[in-house]
């Protein structure tokens, strides 16, 4: 793990949407926040799937906005709102590398049914992410608060009934609506924002669909200048070129479309 504190009021430049695109593609995970009274920007980087911000920085979190990536593209989990509520903080992103995610309190402050009962010390935070069922006392008894937690039971009750109701075609769409539908009752805001590189690849796919093949490759090109680094523009793209070559098949193009890319 490394950590980074720089103080921006000594003249020290910091972008949000730059650094947002880096984290976009990250491995690991990795967390950031500005303290809204020192203005210093804290960096944390984790491991590939947790990251965790150690006891001494609680009071720089307490009123601030946390930015942190799920490099497996899954949206906020429901350790991501008991904690941002629990240390008090202005609000969290999330960024995946299809998506944006915002929470926020609708009135300014968490509702305090999100906040935990049992306060994780640095001990628990590692026990219970690193370690998980081979944990020790410490991280078994804050897994177990999570587990029982209101907030937890109703997001998996309504997980349940929104599969039985809908059919799905992604992994997550059924956890993203659960806390959407969740918002009103503890009082928070649950905002999804797609990749804009990602909305330009299927704009492209239209036009591509309409023989407009100049325009397409024009937007497929702003798409790859906005996220290089982005797996799915370049599949996609290479689906529609095969496409256009009449070498894919409907039911084959993306295993034709890896052969490509390869």
């Amino acid at each position: 793990m490394h950590n980074l504190t720089i103080n921006l009021l000594e003249g020290r430049r910091y972008s949000q949407p730059v650094k947002d695109q880096q984290l976009r593609h990250n491995k690991k995970e990795e967390v950031y926040w500005v303290d809204p009274r020192s203005h210093q920007l804290t960096v944390i980087q984790g491991q590939e799937d947790q990251v965790t911000a150690p006891r001494q920085y609680r009071e720089s979190l307490e009123g601030s906005w946390t930015t942190h990536n799920h490099p497996n593209n899954s949206p906020p989990s429901i350790q991501d709102f008991l904690c941002s509520a629990n240390r008090k903080e202005a609000g969290f992103r999330v960024i995946t590398p299809d998506a944006t995610y915002i929470v926020k309190p609708t009135n300014d402050k968490w509702d305090l049914r999100l906040q935990l009962a049992h306060t994780p010390t640095i001990k628990e935070w590692v026990d219970n992410f690193k370690f998980h069922l081979t944990a020790g006392k410490y991280g078994k008894a804050y897994e177990a608060d999570i587990d029982r937690h209101s907030f937890t039971v109703d997001v998996e009750k309504r997980e349940t009934e929104l599969r039985q109701q809908k059919s799905y075609n992604g992994v997550w769409e059924a956890t993203e609506e659960a806390f959407a539908d969740l918002g009103k009752k503890y009082n928070y805001k649950f905002t999804r924002i797609e990749n804009p590189s990602n909305l330009l690849v299927k704009r492209a796919m239209e036009l591509s669909k309409q023989a407009k093949y100049k325009q397409a490759d024009e937007v497929f090109q702003k798409a790859e200048k906005g996220d290089p680094h982005n797996y799915y523009v370049s599949l996609m793209k290479a689906i529609d070129y095969k496409f256009r070559a009449g070498i894919a098949h409907i039911d084959d193009k993306k295993v034709e479309a890896r052969k490509y890319l390869k």
